[in-house]
Formats: C-alpha cells, sequence, structure tokens
C-alpha cells in the first residue's frame, strides 16, 4: 500500500522533528542511527527519530504510527482478495461496500481519537455528507462546510476553544475543542490522519472510488452492470468544458465538477447508482425512461441557471451557465456505453441535448461497422480503384483528369462518403491511400494527359513517399509535369507547415504539379500561397455551388481568382453541377471548371471506350 518514505516525508519538518526514519530492524540499521531515539513499533519495525519532541506526544506518535501500520496492512489484504475477486462481482461488491461504509470510517476515527486522549467534538464528511458527528452544532457545522469551500485549511478560535476544519478532495474532518485552543502538534496530527485516511480510499478508488468526485469509478460500473437489471443508463456529458479549463485552468475546472457532483447529489439524495466514467462524463442509472429524461431537463434547467463556483487567483465567486448533453441507454454493456462516449464527440446530433443510444447512436455504429468491413475487404483484395473526372480548360481547349477514390467488391461501387471517415478514424486510411496512388499513375499512362491525385499531409510527410513516387512515376515512363499532387489543407497542416513546405518544395524541384485543394474552406489561408509553391488552386465547392444565389460569395471567389492571377497559379471551380453555375463561372474569369454538368466520374475502361484513339 502506503510507500514508507511518504509517510516519512510526511512527519519531517512538523512536531519539532528533524529526521524522521521508519527501518527494518536489523544490524546494520541500528549501528547507522545512533544519533536517534529508537521506538519499536512493531515486530519488523522501528521508528527513528532525531529532534526534541516531547514524551508524552512521542507516545501517542508511536500510537498512531501503531494503528495506522495495522490498518495499512488489513486494506493491503483486502486489496489483494479484490483483484483474485474481480470477476466474482457479487462477492466483490458486497466487499467494497463494506470497506467504503460509514462504519468502517467510524471505526478508523473511534480509534484515532481514542488514541489522541483529548476530548475533542469532531465531525467527518465526505462528498459533502456529514457521516459523522460527536456533538457540533448542525447549523454551525454547516457554516464551516461553507467555508471550505473556499479555503483547504481554516482555524480561528470560537467561544472558549477553537475549531480547526481541514479538507482533501472529497473528505473533510472538522474538530472543536470547546474549552482550550487546539495544539498544533493535533492540527498536524489530523492532517496526516486525513492524508493518510485519503490515500486509503485512492488506493480503493482504483478500484470503486473516483478521487475527485467520490462518485464510483467506471470500473465498478461495469463489475455493477453485470448483476444490476431492469435499469435505464443515462451519460451525462458537460458541453464546452474544455472551454472552462482552457479560460480558467485545470484547477478551477476540478471545482466546477465538484460543484455538479453536488448538484447531482442534491437532487438525487437516494440515488446510489452515479458514477463517473471520464473527464467531465457521468452515468447515473435509474427505474425506467421517463424519469430519467425528467431528471436531465431539471438537471439541465439548474444548470443554465448558473452556478457559483470560488476562483482561488481572483478570489471571488464566478458564475457560470452551464448545460448538458444526455443519451439514454436501454441495454448497458461496456461497449455499448464506451461507443456513446465516442460518438457524443463525433456527432452533433442536430443539436438534440437528449438523444437514445438505440435510436440515433446504434444505427451509426452499426453502418460504421459495415463500412469497416468494406474497407477491410478491399484492403485485402486490392479493390482501391481509381474513377477519373476529367477538368476543363474554359480559356484554352485543353483537359486534364482527377483521380478520386473508389471501392469495387462483387460488382458494387462504393462512394468515399460511405467509407473515408471510417478509414481515417481507424488507422486505414494510409493502405486505401498507397493502394490507389499507385493504381491510378498506373492507368494515367493510357489517359496521356496530366492526372490530379488527392494525397494527405500525413501521406507526404513520410519519409519515403518522395522516394516512391519518383521511383514509380519514373517506371511506368510518365512526365513528372504531368503528375499533379492535391493536398486539402488542414488544421494538422498548419502543425506542421515547415515540414510541409519543405515536402512540397522538393516535389517541385523533381517536376512535379502542386495543388491546394478545396481553398477558400475553414482551414485555407493565404500563407501557403506566399511561401508555399502552388501552381494550381482549387476553389471550394461551398463557394461555388451557391454562387448564383449568393453575391458575398461571387465577390469572395472573384477576390481569390485575382489574387491567384496575380500570383501566376491556375484556378479550378468544383462543384459546377449545371449550367447556370457555369455561365458564372465564365463571368469570372476562372481557369478550369468541375463537376457533374461538365464531366461525371469515369472508369478507365468508360474513357478508352470513349476515346479509342487513347487505347
Amino acid at each position: 500500500m502506503l510507500n514508507l518514505k511518504d509517510i516519512e516525508e510526511i512527519f519531517i519538518g512538523k512536531f519539532d522533528i528533524q529526521d524522521f526514519k521508519i527501518l527494518k530492524k536489523d544490524r546494520e540499521y541500528s549501528d547507522r542511527y545512533t544519533e536517534y531515539k529508537k521506538i519499536p513499533l512493531n515486530r519488523d519495525l522501528f521508528l527513528a527519530i532525531k529532534g526534541n519532541i516531547e514524551e508524552k506526544k512521542l507516545v501517542v506518535l508511536k500510537n498512531f504510527l501503531v494503528e495506522f501500520l495495522e490498518k495499512d496492512k488489513l486494506v493491503a489484504n483486502l486489496m489483494k482478495k479484490l483483484e483474485v475477486l474481480e470477476r466474482e462481482f457479487v462477492n466483490l461488491s458486497t466487499i467494497n461496500q463494506f470497506i467504503i461504509s460509514s462504519e468502517f470510517e467510524k471505526e478508523v476515527l473511534e480509534k484515532f481519537f481514542l488514541t489522541i486522549g483529548e476530548e475533542f467534538k469532531y465531525a467527518f464528511i465526505k462528498n459533502g455528507k456529514v457521516l459523522i458527528n460527536t456533538g457540533i452544532d448542525t447549523n454551525f457545522l454547516k457554516t464551516i462546510k461553507g467555508k471550505l469551500r473556499k479555503t483547504d485549511r481554516l482555524s480561528f478560535r470560537y467561544l472558549s476553544g477553537e475549531v480547526f476544519a481541514i479538507k482533501s478532495n472529497f473528505l473533510s474532518i472538522i474538530l472543536f475543542s470547546p474549552n482550550k485552543k487546539i495544539d498544533d502538534f493535533y492540527k498536524e496530527l489530523i492532517e496526516v490522519k486525513l492524508f493518510l485516511l485519503r490515500n486509503i480510499f485512492i488506493y480503493l478508488g482504483e478500484y470503486s472510488v473516483d478521487e475527485l468526485t467520490g462518485f464510483y469509478s467506471k470500473k465498478k460500473l461495469f463489475i455493477d452492470i453485470k448483476h444490476i437489471k431492469n435499469k435505464i443508463g443515462l451519460i451525462l456529458n458537460i458541453r464546452n468544458f474544455n472551454y472552462v479549463n482552457n479560460v480558467f485552468g485545470i484547477n478551477f475546472g476540478d471545482k466546477v465538477l465538484k460543484e455538479f457532483t453536488t448538484i447531482l447529489r442534491e437532487l438525487l439524495p437516494k440515488n446510489k447508482y452515479i458514477y463517473r466514467i471520464t473527464g467531465d462524463k457521468f452515468l447515473i442509472l435509474f427505474d425506467d425512461f421517463d424519469k430519467a429524461q425528467r431528471f436531465f431537463f431539471l438537471l439541465d434547467k439548474v444548470l443554465q441557471a448558473g452556478i457559483n463556483v470560488f476562483h482561488d487567483s481572483t478570489q471571488e465567486f464566478v458564475i457560470l451557465n452551464l448545460s448538458v448533453q444526455g443519451v439514454l441507454l436501454r441495454t448497458l454493456t461496456e461497449q455499448y456505453i464506451d461507443n456513446a462516449i465516442v460518438y457524443l464527440k463525433k456527432h452533433h446530433f442536430n443539436g438534440k441535448n437528449l438523444i437514445s443510444f438505440e435510436e440515433e447512436i446504434l444505427p451509426l455504429l452499426n453502418r460504421d461497422l459495415e463500412s469497416l468491413k468494406i474497407v477491410q475487404k478491399a484492403i485485402a483484395k486490392h479493390s482501391i480503384i481509381p474513377a477519373f473526372q476529367k477538368i476543363v480548360g474554359l480559356k484554352e481547349e485543353d483537359y486534364y483528369y482527377e483521380a478520386l477514390m473508389r471501392i469495387k467488391l462483387n460488382d458494387k461501387i462504393y462512394n468515399p462518403g460511405q467509407f473515408l471517415e471510417i478509414a481515417k478514424e481507424k488507422g486505414l486510411y494510409p493502405k486505401l491511400s498507397n493502394i490507389l496512388l499507385n493504381r491510378a499513375l498506373t492507368y494515367a499512362k493510357y489517359l496521356k494527359t496530366k492526372v490530379s491525385i488527392n494525397v494527405e499531409i500525413s501521406d507526404i510527410l513520410r519519409k519515403d513517399f518522395i522516394n516512391n513516387i519518383v521511383r514509380t512515376v519514373d517506371g511506368l515512363k510518365l512526365l513528372r509535369e504531368n503528375v499533379v499532387f492535391e493536398i486539402t489543407e488542414s488544421e494538422y497542416m498548419g502543425n506542421y507547415f515547415n515540414e510541409v513546405k519543405e515536402v512540397i518544395f522538393k516535389l517541385k524541384n523533381a517536376g512535379f504539379l502542386i495543388a491546394i485543394d478545396d481553398f477558400g474552406s475553414g482551414y485555407s489561408n493565404f500563407q501557403s500561397l506566399t511561401e508555399i509553391p502552388i501552381d494550381i488552386i482549387k476553389i471550394d465547392g461551398s463557394l461555388i455551388k451557391d454562387i448564383t444565389k449568393n453575391k458575398k460569395l461571387k465577390y469572395i471567389v472573384s477576390s481569390i481568382v485575382s489574387m491567384a492571377r496575380l500570383l501566376d497559379i491556375k484556378t479550378v471551380a468544383e462543384f459546377v453541377s449545371n449550367e447556370e453555375i457555369y455561365e458564372e463561372v465564365l463571368k469570372l474569369d476562372i481557369d478550369y471548371a468541375q463537376g457533374f454538368f461538365i464531366d461525371k466520374p469515369k472508369f478507365l475502361e468508360d474513357i478508352l471506350e470513349e476515346h479509342p484513339e487513347l487505347g
């Protein structure tokens, strides 16, 4: 359990102790610590102290350590049993409930205060709930609890005596001496006791209790759901919690979680099934669907009204208006719970605050599983093929092709929208991209014109990318100036701009052409135009598809075209889907157009059939 060195560090500097050692009984240590007072603790250990400490306090200290070492050994043995019994969840939960019950705490603290031998009134608080109170006035106790929201330690004179209170995460001890001042020795002893008690709970928390909130852990949830029947799960996610951490700091974020915890306990005082899954995500079990729904909307209303959280730096309360997003689960399994958390991050669900896992997430999960199977089969069978879409010159009678990724399995064609997202999520996209790249280059020699191929930033940053491309292109006897690499700007490019820039310069020096795809979309910026040697800008389809309906889009596109012309960069309009858009693109003096109105994507055999001269 606790390392003996950790215990030593707690005591050094306290109680007028210069040095403090807990040593094993052997000749070497006996000979080394000749200047220390030596006090036996048990058969194996003795206490070595250097410093001036009163004999009475020394006896109290010894008794305290003897009691703690016995308790620590008991907990260590119980923890070993918990590990052995982990799969036998019924017995496990019974043992666990005993360990963290108030009876256990009461026994520990009663023995502790008997060891001290002083007449103190005390209260023990866990997760904001008073579990033990030996005579402190209830209203006065409530006042002290309020003060502990601002600080972790306080001490003040009260009546003829003194109050000392200390907090460590979700545990607090309040000490009241009615008739005299509390000796600093006992304050420090209480601090050590709370630290040790908290650490016992942390070790237990690896199994069942979350350290910050005091709620049950994810590990215990997965044990519980194996034997708890007929319950509805409600997963709660605090919206924009990252914003709180980023603006106010992680320590303040932890305080927000504690306030959130307090609200949950106040709204659900009798619910024993509240779990902290991870970060700002919690799960609560309810008896039925309607109760879970009603609670969710009540909680959201309370949070939006605002909560007060004390900020240590400003010494003021900050009012936060929070909201939550929830997922209801009728079926409670580890996989479903994990999937619900993942899909909460991935999808917005049309702005809904509360969704049903079975009705809204499960269909997406099944769809993604099918898509994953398609990707895995396609990689195994090398069934990734290019479809070529013509990009036509608007000023000169020339054209070239873009190679678009398709999967062909059992005579069925799959478009990127059906598989690309899951391929990237599962780390399979590089394999798809590599197969497509080699196949597109192989087919390009039949087209006898330029071919543009999409590559990800992660593709071109591979160490062997340039060497492999040069070897493949030269081996196929293709002209390097007929190979265009389309790169989509992204957040990833911004993070590795210098590395990307270096690779693009090498590609240009090797004789290849460079295009920036989706220019004008979310992450694109003008830095790339000034620092990277670009040949072609492909104007994002979101700017083109509504250009006949929105004058502002027309102005934006016009400015991009003007700038490109000044920089001697060719422009391509994507998503030219009808004649009206085509005519508008012509007026804007764009160099090339691409879209279904110009040409639909076709496989190589279809192109060769239309143009026998290429064969």
